[in-house]
């Protein structure tokens, strides 16, 4: 294989890497389920208003969702890493 070609290799890994790393450290925690629910349901005057009571219920259900979305991107990263270091392999 070619010096040049080796060398294009080696910086398309190193540049995912560095576009891993970055979206890594700015990626943020997953939210704490029990405390932002628990909030939610503090900052509704009146819980029978049918009103607020659905919009928690929605809010309630995006905290989980986006919590789910927060520890797949965390973990596909971590593969992608992982591939680019060698230690698992990875197909296309």
């Amino acid at each position: 294989m070619d010096s040049d070609a080796t060398e294009g290799i080696i910086d398309k890994d190193e540049l995912v890497k560095s576009s891993v790393l970055d979206i890594q450290n700015k990626l943020q925690n997953p939210y704490e389920e029990d405390k932002v629910k628990d909030q939610i349901d503090n900052s509704v005057d009146d819980p029978k208003d049918p009103r607020f009571y659905f919009t928690a219920v929605v809010l309630k259900q995006e905290i989980e969702r986006v919590n789910i979305l927060i520890k797949c991107i965390k973990y596909n990263l971590k593969d992608l890493l992982d591939a680019i270091l060698g230690i698992i392999g990875m197909s296309s």
